[in-house]
């Protein structure tokens, strides 16, 4: 299965983004907070003995990372947010083992002296990764459109195969942002989320003047018609019940390695949990298929359309896919105003905005969403029959 996995070996050439060169630049500047010390102390529990000091990779990231030059070859150290427990991360490393033992191209874990796939060290938890290198993420260059094209249609199958090597698999641990069981109800139901919505309503008057005005602005505007839609949709995808399994949680560019003749590399398994695979393709759409002048139809076609080829849909539930991307927006501005109350940060503000601007865009353009899904079930189907 991972030979459809393979990226052409045609050369494809593109200009770096410089806004993306500077940045990987800047992060390279940011010392780490782990210090040399303590990296040697963590190599000692894999057996293991630093040859180089250790280095910053190129790019932020969710967690904490360093590139190592180790006695069993080059490695990445991986220091976890101090949010995320043990049994999060248990459930991330069991998929990463599974992918292992298919051969799955995604991170490899270095095992411990005691055969585990990480350590705690005093509050934080680290795990080792083979490293990858040569490899490059197409969203940090320009490309030409049917180059581009080339990379969103690999993106789609390469997400299509992940999803087919695990629809069948029940890893350890658990995921709080998922389902409990492939019957069950989800870790945090609709009533999670209507509880911090009105949490927020209580939390205005403590906030700064300016800050509770511009989103006592928004949520007075938005918050009831959010809650009722958010209802409705969760009455009729309940009744639906679209197909369950362990899918990625933050599947797009940023996640992806690409190298000439080598399969495309699915990384950071941290978000990954039981629950629609509609939601993995509802979050990724936005990064595959949006332009500076709102979404590519193309795009989106070229990224379904292959994920289809490799893992089909059927009509039925693809239709469901608009309503799915809308329930989960919805969900994401609760949480957007929810952090906002909390930390008064603008980029929670900000992003609950383009939010609401997407779940309007969704509404507006239902007909030709149902049209595009349609006809992908029909492109599907025939090839099917051949």
């Amino acid at each position: 299965m991972t030979t459809d996995l393979f990226f052409p070996n045609t050369p494809i050439y593109g200009i770096p983004r410089p806004d993306r060169l500077y940045r990987q630049f800047a992060f390279r500047q940011q010392p780490s907070e782990i210090d040399q010390g303590k990296v040697r102390d963590i190599l000692l529990d894999y057996g293991l003995f630093l040859l180089t000091p250790a280095v910053a990779p190129a790019g932020p990231g969710r967690s904490d990372t360093l590139v190592l030059e180790t006695t069993d070859g080059v490695k990445l150290l991986k220091r976890y947010k101090s949010n995320l427990d043990a049994a999060a991360i248990r459930h991330e490393h069991s998929i990463l083992r599974h992918l292992a033992r298919v051969y799955f191209p995604a991170p490899r874990l270095t095992f411990t002296t005691s055969d585990d796939t990480f350590i705690q060290r005093e509050d934080r938890i680290y795990a080792l990764f083979d490293y990858f290198d040569g490899y490059f993420q197409y969203h940090n260059y320009f490309f030409l459109p049917a180059a581009t094209r080339q990379f969103v249609a690999a993106s789609g199958r390469a997400l299509g195969l992940l999803h087919a090597v695990l629809k069948d698999f029940d890893p350890e641990g658990q995921n709080p942002n998922g389902f409990k069981s492939r019957q069950g109800e989800r870790w945090r139901e609709l009533d999670w989320f209507t509880e911090k919505l009105a949490w927020c309503k209580t939390k205005l008057p403590d906030l700064p003047n300016e800050a509770a005005r511009e989103l006592d602005g928004m949520m007075s505007k938005h918050s009831a018609w959010i809650e009722s839609r958010l209802r409705e949709l969760d009455v009729y995808l309940r009744a639906a019940d679209p197909t369950r399994l362990i899918i990625h949680g933050d599947y797009g560019p940023y996640n992806l390695f690409f190298k000439q003749d080598r399969p495309v590399i699915i990384l950071d398994f941290e978000l990954a949990r039981l629950d629609w695979r509609l939601s993995d393709l509802a979050n990724a759409l936005p990064s595959f298929a949006r332009s500076r002048l709102g979404f590519n139809y193309t795009r989106m076609a070229d990224f379904l359309g292959a994920y289809q080829s490799v893992f089909p849909i059927d009509q039925q539930e693809l239709q469901l896919l608009p309503d799915v991307w809308l329930f989960l927006t919805l969900r994401r501005v609760i949480v957007c105003w929810h952090r906002y109350c909390e930390t008064q940060a603008q980029g929670w503000l900000d992003e609950a905005r383009q939010k609401l601007a997407l779940a309007h865009w969704l509404i507006d353009q239902r007909i030709r969403l149902s049209e595009l899904m349609l006809s992908l079930s029909t492109i599907s189907m025939q090839r099917h029959r051949l």
